[in-house]
This record gives C-alpha cells, structure tokens and sequence, in this order.
C-alpha cells in the first residue's frame, strides 16, 4: 500500500508538471560554440629588459558563452526565459528573468541584460568578446527590476550593485565598503528607419570608511552609439565616458579594471584621486552572398588616475573576419586581430598580442 501511495504521488506531480507546461508555450534552444586560435604574444617590459618576450601557442575549447535556454510564454502578457551557460567549466545561470507587459509598459524581474549594453560588434576572439572590453560598452547580465516604456525604446533599471567594487588599486587599510544605493541604468534606442542611434547612462555610489576618513566613492558612465544600414555594407561606431567605471562594473582592458579610485591612507586635507575612462568604436562590414559575410573593426579605451606619477593607460585593437555559414544554423568565422596593450599607467611597455584562428558554431 505504501508503495501504491507514493507511485500515486509520483504520477500526481509529473502530471501536474505536464499540465503546467501545456499550458505555456516553450521554446528552447541552445547553441555550441569552440573556439580553435593561435596567439602570438610579445611581453615588451621583458624585451626591454633582455629577456624573451615571445609566448606562441595554441587554444582549442569550447568557449564559455555557449549556451542552453528556452523561451517561454504564458499569455499575452506575461513571459519568461532562462539560459545556462558553460563559462567556468560548469553549469552557470547566463539569464533567468520574467516579464509582466501591464500595458503602459513592462516590469522585467530576476537577472538580464541591463541598459547599459551596445552589441555593435562581432569579433569572436575572447569567447564572443565583440571589442566590448576594447572600445565597447559592457555592464552584463545584472539582477534587479527593469521597465520597459515606449514599446521598449526606453529601459530604467535598478540593479544589484558591482560585487567587485574595490581591487589592488586601492591601498589595503581595511576599509568598510557600503553601497547606499542601487546600481541605476537607463538608455533610450531611437530608430530612424535604416539607421538608428543609442543613448545610455549608469551610475551608482559607495560609502567608504577607514581610519583616515569617510569618503563617497562616485561612479558613472555616459554612452552614445549609432549605426546605419546601407543595403550593401553597414557601419556602426559609439563612445563613451565615465569615472571610476572598475569600481562601477563596467569591462574593459585598462588598470581601472581593478578598482578605479584611490582611497587616502594619511591623515590630513586628502581628497580621494578619481580614474576617468572612456572608449571608442567603429565597424563596418558587408554581405558577399548568402553564404559570406565579412567585418571589420577597431577600438580604444583609455584610463588616466588623477594621481602623481600615474599617466594613461591605453589599449587599441583591431580585427578582420568572415562569417561562412555552411548550413542554416551551422557556421565558422575565420578572424585574424591584433590587442596592443601600448603603456600601463607607470608610462612602462605593454604587450601585444597576435591571434588568428576560427570560431565553429552550431545553433540548434
């Protein structure tokens, strides 16, 4: 009889789960990514000093942003979608949000793409990097509560503040670190027919305590991009600007990666020293044929701490590509590009970095 009871249960709960899904509409998806490059890295502190700056080798992996999801729709007015991703080398939450349409808008819950994203480009060096970290602009995948106004042009979000706040920039004293406020975002897409333009701001803020002082620690981002579509090629370019943009959460390829400002460790009249940023890109690309694409694109980003004896650190790199799809869901992007990471904010050589090689991806 126990046994009877609990295959009963057993059956109760997958029909009840059957039933629950009957009822939405679910469409799923995943898409397998392997990356195979080859890196030619020159270390110019270590040529300067006499050593062998040469470091070539061979990647050859399945890259971190491929992915499994679905799509789900309940009515006419309420939605969802998670995705999982391999990054890591394990299971990891890439998206899980639900979204109310309450007419006027929309209310998006859980973790998703904030507003502060431009996908301009498509380099798939660095596991799908898109020059995000080299000219882009890159917030990620945040949590928080999103609406959507204007048929979605316009998103206000809240968001979870940057867990990575401080890093090896800040002197170590241990400071007392609070965020009094969520972590805001907004951008407006406004389009205008075969072209269209972006705007984007973020902000957030954090307390800072240590035996000197209480400080406010400011970090914002403003963002502007656009692009068109000429029939035969199309060009996309933005830029930003921002302060303290580590410590905000923003990704890119200078020391401010690391923290952004610098906290005082001496007593007396110190203010805290500030790190400006910003970031420039442009693409253009074409389509062949059905079956070839090609793109090009370059970016800059560049950080300068308002410190003595600090000066600018500055990354530029380039790329060329070609998407050859092989089937409908099958394709390979053969690229070749060069990240030159020029001088670090000591004013010392940087290196420079080499590749070439070829995405493969099946989307299913």
């Amino acid at each position: 009889m126990k046994k009877l009871m609990v295959l009963f249960a057993a059956f109760a709960m997958v029909a009840t789960f059957a039933m629950t899904a009957a009822a939405a509409e679910w469409n799923f998806y995943g898409s397998a990514r392997v990356a195979t490059f080859w890196t030619d890295v020159d270390d110019l502190q270590v040529l300067t000093a006499g050593g062998d700056d040469d470091d070539f080798g061979v990647g050859w992996a399945m890259q971190g942003n491929s992915r499994i999801g679905a799509k789900v729709k309940v009515s006419d007015t309420l939605s969802g979608r998670f995705e999982y991703g391999t990054s890591g080398g394990g299971a990891n939450i890439r998206l899980l949000y639900g979204t109310w349409n309450f007419g006027a808008g929309t209310l998006t819950v859980g973790q998703f793409y904030s507003p502060l994203n431009f996908f301009y480009s498509n380099q798939v060096y660095g596991g799908d990097a898109g020059m995000l970290n080299v000219g882009g602009l890159y917030s990620g995948r945040n949590q928080g509560l999103m609406v959507g106004l204007m048929g979605g042009a316009l998103k206000i979000a809240l968001l979870t503040p940057n867990a990575g706040i401080f890093g090896p920039v800040i002197i170590p004293t241990g400071e007392d670190v609070d965020a009094t406020f969520p972590r805001f975002e907004v951008s407006y897409h406004l389009s205008l027919g075969k072209a269209f333009l972006d705007f984007a701001a973020g902000y957030t803020t954090y307390e800072v305590e240590n035996l000197v002082d209480d400080y406010d620690v400011d970090s914002w981002v403003l963002a502007f991009g656009g692009g068109v579509d000429l029939g035969f090629m199309y060009i996309k370019a933005n830029a930003w600007y921002g302060e303290n943009v580590g410590t905000y959460g923003l990704w890119h390829n200078t020391l401010d990666d690391f923290g952004g400002a610098i906290i005082p460790t001496i007593p007396g009249d110190i203010d805290i020293e500030d790190n400006e940023s910003y970031g420039l890109l442009f693409v253009v690309g074409a389509k062949i044929n059905d079956m070839v694409s090609v793109e090009a694109g370059i970016g800059y980003t560049e950080s300068e701490l308002d410190f003595v004896g600090w000066q600018e650190d500055d990354n530029l790199a380039y790329y060329v590509q070609a998407t050859v799809t092989l089937a409908p869901g099958v394709f390979i992007v053969p690229e070749v590009g060069i990240i030159d990471s020029q001088e670090d904010m000591a004013g010392a050589d940087d290196q420079s970095l080499l590749y070439y090689g070829l995405k493969w991806q099946i989307n299913f």
